[in-house]
């Protein structure tokens, strides 16, 4: 941020006058705060320092809907910033531009503005109206900018930013709201518009090569805290768009990943080389993971056996076996079979990968046959930190499956009774994260869940295990209030709670 405001020459000549000075001695963050400052032309930065160095969170930077006087020429941009957690005002550059929408999006113009106050206008004159904004370019700050366009222009924007954050964060807002749309009508169909956009993206060449496929990245979430911890409600409207937009765009996915295998280097050379093979492998495994949706044999679980068997990196491997996983594949549990041996014999990571992999996974028989199996596997060794953390804490927070199901709670349940002190408290600890957001879950799905941590406790010695006893404790504590007596009317007072309480 600092070298936003600076500029990149004063940035790096303020950086060399700081090695030059410090050559061989000991130096504070002062010392180097101090030598930016020297050569920024009078800006100040100790006092921004102090908030971002001492102060929790980030700043959400709000930008009203933008005026625009024809007349004079003038648009108008009115902003406030939150503040932290203690009540004081971030600092930081706004970069931000308004954008045409002829030719690939013509910058009408850009400004980086310093925020210091908690609100106010920034006033362009002399410009034409523009078709839409882009903010927070080149992600000139860290934090959020609250902005909510119409949705045209977010398709405009996606479609046109010269600026790559812009166009990806135009993207996450479409995506949220087509998210959003499915979790209030789960019976409502993808937008095609939003589909087609998706598929469009993954075939524009210059973008992958650019951003990678990870640009089309349709998160299980959503900003409304409503349904933001709904998880199996996340992931079935996620779905939902991942199938539209195979169902619409199927041949121009299949068409892009071809073309993506077979332009995937064996063994690239140096590390431009590398970068650029990744972001192709994650435009082939994005497509790949689009066109799984459809589930038809043969067509699409040849090319999901394909790729495991030939893949030449883990990450194409890893997901080809993932979603084989989760399809109809006739050989998926003899690939279940042989990867998991496979995995036993490779370097640790590969093991911790696979379990990890399984974990994760949303199919039927996840809990218990396939869980169970790998755990009776002579390769899976319980006391193993490294192994509790990659299967057991992996499958707690799958929340879908391990919260969301009644196998998965109880599979859920024993683990945290085995994993406890004196086998292993960090695991189990992590292992409770899972429960974190008992709040903003289904009311149908908080008594149960009151209910594994009920019983986990009673099971506890709070001397023997004071982290585990007081996290679980902790989680109960922040449930709505209406699931612990819900639970307590059927199964009476929860002893860890009364305690507290006298």
């Amino acid at each position: 941020m600092i070298e936003t405001l600076m500029g990149k020459v004063a940035f790096a000549e303020a950086l060399g006058r700081y090695h030059d000075r410090f050559r061989h001695a000991n130096a504070s963050r002062a010392d180097w705060i101090r030598c930016m400052e020297e050569v920024s032309g009078g800006q100040e930065f100790t006092g921004m320092a102090a908030v971002w160095l001492k102060e929790k969170e980030y700043p959400i930077l709000t930008v009203s809907p933008p005026a625009y006087d024809p007349a004079a020429r003038r648009f108008t941009l009115a902003y406030r910033q939150s503040r932290t957690p203690a009540g004081r005002l971030w600092e930081f550059p706004f970069r931000f531009a308004l954008v045409d929408a002829r030719g690939g999006g013509g910058e009408i113009r850009e400004a980086t503005v310093r925020i210091a106050d908690e609100a106010g206008e920034i006033v362009l004159d002399g410009v034409d109206r523009p078709a839409f904004l882009s903010l927070n370019r080149g992600y000139s700050f860290y934090g959020k900018t609250a902005y909510r366009p119409p949705e045209d222009e977010l398709y405009l924007q996606v479609e046109r930013d010269p600026d790559i954050v812009g166009r990806f964060t135009a993207f996450l807002a479409l995506a949220d709201r087509e998210m959003l749309r499915l979790l209030e009508d789960p019976g409502a169909a993808v937008s095609d518009r939003f589909a087609d956009l998706c598929a469009a993206l993954l075939a524009d060449d210059s973008l992958m090569e650019e951003a990678g496929g990870q640009f089309l990245t349709v998160f299980p979430s959503v900003e409304d805290e409503r349904f933001a911890h709904r998880y199996r409600a996340l992931h079935d409207a996620r779905r939902a768009i991942l199938t539209a937009v195979a169902a619409r765009g199927g041949e121009t996915l299949l068409r892009v990943y071809r073309q993506a295998a077979k332009d995937t280097p064996a063994a690239p050379g140096g590390l431009e080389e590398e970068a650029a093979a990744i972001r192709n492998r994650q435009r082939k495994n994005a497509c790949l993971s689009l066109l799984a949706t459809r589930d038809t044999p043969p067509e699409v679980h040849q090319l999901l056996l394909r790729q495991f068997r030939e893949a030449t990196a883990a990450t194409d491997r890893l997901t080809a076996f993932s979603l084989i996983l989760e399809s109809s594949a006739p050989e998926r549990q003899e690939i279940l079979e042989s990867f998991a041996a496979e995995s036993a014999k490779s370097p640790p990571v590969a093991w911790e990968s696979f379990l990890a992999a399984v974990a994760g996974s949303d199919c039927d028989d996840l809990v218990p046959p396939i869980l169970e199996r790998i755990e009776s596997s002579p390769a899976f060794a319980f006391e193993q930190a490294d192994q509790q953390r990659a299967l057991y804490g992996r499958f707690a927070l799958n929340r879908k499956r391990s919260l969301e199901t009644e196998d998965g709670r109880a599979y859920l349940a024993e683990v945290l009774r085995r994993l406890a002190p004196p086998v292993n408290e960090y695991s189990t600890v992590r292992a409770l994260d899972a429960f974190a957001f008992i709040d903003g879950m289904e009311p149908r799905h908080r008594v149960p869940a009151v209910a594994v941590l009920a019983d986990l406790l009673s099971s506890l010695d709070p001397g023997a295990q004071p982290a585990v006893y007081n996290n679980a404790r902790r989680f109960l504590l922040g449930a709505p209030p209406e699931a612990v007596r819900a639970y307590e009317e059927e199964h009476g007072a929860i002893p860890a709670l009364r305690e507290l309480n006298t």
